[in-house]
């Protein structure tokens, strides 16, 4: 007997877990222990487990809940909230299609019933929770959590959070300050009327998720803040942002704010955005937007309200009214000592901007643009090379190609900007001055190509005084600089790289 009790004692706590069930044609009353005898409100489960507990809960529409959570799961034994449709353990698929309503059989629903009220699943001051495979509507915020850690939100469907009438309500996913060790994976979130997705802490990761905006709902109301990070080691990756129509609010797309350091965004889109991906606030730096794709948006890379040593890397940006943008703002960080001081861009590609490819835009409080760098960059297609509505000095361009710019420049304010080592090629004005700067054919591959072709010379026409970070490559991944001097433009030509040179 002793034996045995010792040996209970020394079991992992993992193995002394429950798996309960929820179904919307259970009872509170029954067991909850098996298929068969399940309980019928997901309320009622939080106050059951226990950590390592996982709670099945079946397909079908469960009401207003608001599901509460008063216990901690541990590590190694989170407790775990899993929707399933026919079988636990199923894994649903929602597929949703933006501007359609939610089908309670694909997974479980939570339907508030009044969008200016309510949280639908609430994790504040919890550790080592999970839901997964739940789909939320008609609250004011769907999931919300202040002070949670090593905690996961992974497929998620979240749509029409907010009040209507008012300009800043509703929240889709919303990790609040002191946030740390959290997962928000494979989400959606449909006109929230406020933010999508937001994260404020630190060690935190946001990967496949996507956050919408349309006007199938007062426009007085449109997201403002689609995915936003504040905190330090940070993640977002493969990640999707689009507002659709011509919403009232201009739409903040992928970005930092508030503070944040040493934290990145890769691999990501946004759409039809007043900026697309941004640094705001002088608490914002050393942190990374790479590999990512602005489409369609009035501004795509937007520095501002005295964001420094951050990096855009790796971009492509298309059909902006501006390209790269800096300004500050009245109201936002008024303690910031300039707009925007020592970021870079590099190795990035602008094609097809409808005004200015760079931006010292006027609004709205005077400080000046300082020290910010751009670094082989091709620019293809665009009506103005600068707009220079504020004060600017000792920014730079290096290493870069510039074709097809009908003009140099429209504003007031004079331009301290400095080139070397850059192309100039059928535009609207002379070749500027600059050690090492040219005005030829870059022979691309082929027409509407930004590869450099075997006899471009662009091939080691950059600065040999430049030195390239271990780690960077250009748009296509090539490492940089592979024949001693570094190549002008986004393309590091490869002899062995089929794209560069057959394409």
């Amino acid at each position: 007997m002793k034996f045995l009790l010792l040996l209970l004692f020394c079991l992992p706590l993992s193995i002394l877990a429950t798996d309960y069930y929820v179904a919307v044609d259970g009872d509170d009353a029954a067991s909850g222990v098996a298929i068969s005898s399940p309980w019928r409100t997901i309320s009622f489960a939080t106050s059951q487990v226990i950590a390592g507990d996982t709670v099945f809960i079946k397909a079908g529409d469960y009401g207003g809940e608001n599901i509460v959570l008063t216990v901690n799961g541990s590590a190694g034994n989170p407790i775990t909230f899993e929707g399933y449709q026919t079988i636990p353990g199923d894994n649903p698929q929602n597929n949703y299609v933006v501007g359609t309503l939610l089908d309670p059989s694909i997974m479980p629903t939570l339907n508030g019933g009044d969008r200016t009220t309510g949280i639908a699943i609430e994790l504040t001051d919890r550790s080592y929770i999970v839901f997964k495979n739940f789909q939320i509507h008609d609250y004011s915020a769907g999931i919300y959590a202040h002070a949670a850690t090593h905690s996961v939100v992974d497929n998620i469907t979240a749509i029409t959070l907010g009040d209507v009438n008012n300009n800043y309500s509703g929240v889709g996913i919303v990790f609040s300050s002191s946030t740390d060790s959290n997962t928000i994976k494979n989400c959606l979130v449909y006109n929230a009327a406020a933010e999508g997705i937001s994260v404020a802490g630190n060690n935190n990761l946001i990967d496949n998720c996507k956050v919408y905006c349309d006007d199938n709902q007062t426009v007085h109301s449109s997201t403002d803040y689609y995915i936003v990070l504040a905190g330090n080691n940070n993640h977002v990756k493969n990640s999707y942002a689009q507002r659709i129509g011509n919403l009232e609010h201009g739409g903040h797309g992928i970005g930092f704010k508030d503070f944040a350091q040493d934290s990145l965004i890769e691999d990501s889109t946004s759409v039809n955005m007043a900026g697309s991906f941004y640094f705001r606030y002088s608490p914002v730096f050393n942190n990374t937007i790479r590999n990512c794709h602005a489409k369609d948006s009035d501004e795509s890379l937007l520095m501002r309200d005295g964001a420094h040593h951050n990096t855009f890397e790796n971009c492509t940006v298309d059909n902006a009214y501006y390209a790269i943008v800096f300004y500050d703002s009245m109201g936002e960080d008024d303690g910031a000592p300039n707009t925007a001081e020592a970021n870079v861009i590099k190795n990035s590609l602008i094609t097809n901007t409808r005004q200015a490819v760079i931006a010292f835009h006027q609004y709205n409080r005077p400080s000046d643009v300082v020290n910010n760098r751009i670094e082989n960059i091709t620019i293809d297609n665009a009506l103005y090379l600068f707009h220079s509505g504020r004060v600017n000095i000792n920014n730079s361009m290096t290493n870069s190609i510039v074709t097809n710019v009908a003009n140099y420049s429209i504003g007031s304010v004079a331009l301290d900007f400095s080139f070397d080592y850059s192309n100039f090629w059928t535009n609207g004005f002379t070749i500027p001055v600059g050690s090492g700067n040219l005005a030829v054919d870059p022979l691309f591959t082929q027409a509407g190509s930004h590869y450099i072709s075997v006899n471009s010379p662009m091939k080691n026409a950059g600065n040999p005084s430049y030195i390239a970070d271990a780690d960077d490559v250009d748009i296509n991944g090539d490492k940089r600089i592979i024949n001693s001097i570094i190549d002008m433009g986004v393309d590091e030509y490869n002899e062995f790289i089929m794209s560069d040179s057959f394409e």
